[in-house]
């Protein structure tokens, strides 16, 4: 907590101008390593705990129905990492500025807590389940799991906060709206005096899939929505297009060189259809189709 508080004091202090201690990093290693962490914890922490045998206990129908609940929540935790995370680079919070990526990078360990916690507690319900049956009530299993998929998604909500909506800002808060209110509904078999351990792990998991099913839904709402992407796309190429070209230019300027006149001429008003040359007299180039979820 220390060390949480030293780094966003500092990143406040450098954001107003007093210091400057900015250590450069590679964001795309880091960016990697945490994804590649996240599945990771999310193999080792939530689906290896969760493979119970259900021949050693009495109630085992119930065992296995648990095992397969448990499997379809580490699928929607896995898909709700992938709404949450941007497609592109730039819209990411490590990009956005300093502060926003030093609360994502100590946001990132809440979420990996969170999961080890859910992967820590449905092994606990399951036991009590199948040595009691559909009866069993173990309050402490319930309160890891609960707790353990709140502070999941309230880690996943911050971090989306923290993000640049790629399309549309309205379906952006929406979606984070939609996310803090189920990580608030995880903690409800808390406030219920009577709530069973097989029904608690059943709610938890519902609650989960009803957060990714909005996310997955909402965006189908806007209009125009994959048109706009695929526009967004091709501005964004060809933006990068004419900087590439720009800074070979101011590059062999500087070296005392000149590039050929073709090269000089380009002009790049649409990636996908430009030609080469002003005077190229070649066919453009035919646009790629893209559609649905591929495309985007």
């Amino acid at each position: 907590l220390l060390c949480v508080a030293g780094d966003i004091s500092k990143s406040i202090a450098a954001v107003n101008g007093y210091v400057d201690w900015d250590v450069p990093i590679c964001i795309e290693y880091v960016l990697s390593r945490f994804n590649g962490l996240v599945m990771e914890v999310l193999g080792v922490a939530v689906i290896v705990p969760n493979a119970i045998y259900p021949g050693s206990y009495q109630y085992s129908r119930l065992v296995f129905a648990g095992d397969v609940v448990a499997a379809l929540l580490a699928i929607v935790l896995k898909l709700g990492f992938f709404d949450v995370e941007p497609v592109d680079a730039e819209c990411h919070a490590v990009r956005r500025s300093q502060f926003a990526a030093v609360l994502f990078l100590h946001l990132n360990p809440f979420t990996l807590f969170g999961m080890c916690g859910s992967g820590a507690g449905i092994p606990l319900l399951l036991d009590a389940t199948g040595r009691l049956g559909d009866a069993a009530e173990t309050r402490f299993a319930q309160q890891v799991v609960c707790t353990a998929s709140f502070v999941t998604w309230a880690s996943l909500t911050a971090t989306k906060l923290l993000h640049k909506p790629i399309s549309s800002p309205v379906i952006h808060r929406a979606k984070t709206i939609i996310q803090g209110a189920g990580a608030a509904a995880c903690l409800v078999p808390l406030a219920v005096p009577v709530f069973p351990d097989f029904i608690t792990l059943v709610y938890i998991v519902m609650i989960n899939a009803l957060i990714v099913v909005a996310q997955l839904v909402l965006p189908t709402a806007q209009p125009g929505r994959w048109g706009s992407m695929s526009r967004l796309r091709r501005t964004h190429s060809a933006e990068t297009t004419r900087d590439d070209i720009s800074a070979v230019s101011e590059f062999a300027a500087g070296a005392g060189m000149s590039l050929p006149a073709e090269e000089q001429g380009t002009r790049v008003s649409d990636p996908w259809t430009a030609r080469s040359a002003p005077g190229d007299d070649r066919p453009p180039r035919k646009r790629r189709h893209s559609s649905g979820f591929i495309g985007f």
